[in-house]
């Protein structure tokens, strides 16, 4: 039996099919793909909010009276409808009829009777007044989240910013709002995950998101996230970097791995970049941290006595930082980003030079 609330596919036909206001009981809250719900300002204008949930962003569906399959949208608050002047969207005391498509499933579309091409759309940035644009069909800025009120679901999922499943079901990452000054992480996976986000001051440099889990830090600005898999092989396919951006969540969906040990990664010795060792150094194998992260360095001894020290174990280097070991020759160096199991490479260190660690990739 065809779905009631689905009526003749729009124009450009396939998964794009117009919806009426059969479908959605009750009051909605309706968001754009990062999470940001629409509300309505002190002018009477649409705009994007972070999520509060109060009735000032709960909207009711209302049926064309005419039964074309149109809605229009009612605000919980004052029961004024959201309308539009000119190309943007302002709300009004009398009815304006949408076109509501869905284009994937659970994601819709707000259009004018006009001209489908032409929808409402709720800007990213928090206050921005949502407008009128012509979007072409495969443009991901039009595309909203209607999601039942009433439902605790629905509040959890938009305070939380918890919309991979409805929005990004296939993607590894996404983003959405977040809060002032500062980068969030959040694990959706079931594994634990350990997060080193550049820029950091302080100890520790690295911490471990359980599933399910947030970690957050303080930011000037946007900053790279180091992330790898708890109890993965160390192998480059089991960590990545991704964007941290200021004032936004990165939700962390899905990773690789690589279940077969695939064994440490070396740089040769002419892919590595060397700089002279201070005069009173030269006896020493130096490393510089050139990353935005912290490093973690063991520089193996295999000549013990005379002036070699015998101590091997981990040093901690933060970023634009460097250390030396005395060794009376070539050795090899361990270096990895403060992350378990990390990305472990393997350089030759040579007495009198500074290994320069620019990249792990």
């Amino acid at each position: 039996m065809e779905d009631k609330a689905t009526v003749d596919p729009g124009p450009v036909g396939g998964p794009n099919r117009r919806v009426d206001a059969s479908r959605f009981c009750g009051p909605q809250f309706i968001s754009n793909l990062e999470g940001a719900v629409l509300g309505i300002s002190e002018k009477n204008r649409g705009i994007p909010q972070k999520f509060t949930g109060g009735r000032a962003q709960q909207w009711l569906i209302h049926a064309d009276p005419e039964g074309l399959g149109r809605v229009a949208l009612a605000s919980m608050d004052d029961g004024r409808y959201l309308s539009k002047d000119g190309d943007i969207c302002v709300t009004e005391r009398d009815p304006f009829y949408w076109n509501l498509q869905e284009v994937d499933h659970n994601i819709y579309t707000l259009s004018v009777t006009q001209d489908e091409r032409i929808r409402a759309e709720l800007p990213k940035i928090l206050g921005s007044i949502m407008s009128l644009v012509y979007n072409p069909i495969d443009n991901y800025d039009g595309r909203l989240l209607i999601l039942e009120a009433i439902v605790p679901e629905s509040r959890e999922i938009l305070s939380t910013g918890a919309i991979g499943p409805y929005a990004y079901p296939e993607e590894a990452i996404y983003y959405t709002v977040g809060s002032p000054g500062q980068v969030i992480i959040t694990n959706h996976m079931e594994t634990d995950v350990y997060v080193s986000v550049s820029g950091e001051t302080g100890e520790p440099v690295q911490f471990k998101g359980c599933p399910g889990v947030s970690l957050s830090w303080s930011r000037e600005k946007d900053e790279v996230a180091h992330v790898s898999l708890a109890g993965g092989l160390p192998d480059l396919n089991n960590t990545q970097t991704f964007t941290a951006y200021r004032d936004k969540i990165l939700h962390i969906q899905k990773m690789p791995s690589e279940p077969v040990w695939q064994g440490i990664m070396s740089v040769p010795e002419q892919e590595s970049r060397y700089s002279p060792q201070d005069s009173d150094k030269e006896g020493f194998i130096g490393v510089q941290n050139n990353l935005k992260f912290h490093i973690y360095v063991f520089v193996l001894s295999s000549v013990l006595g005379g002036d070699t020290d015998i101590w091997t174990g981990r040093c901690t280097l933060k970023p634009s930082n460097k250390a030396s070991w005395r060794r009376t020759k070539s050795e090899i160096v361990f270096v990895s980003v403060g992350s378990s199991p990390g990305v472990p490479r393997a350089f030759i260190g040579r007495p009198g030079f500074i290994l320069q660690i620019d990249s792990l990739q």
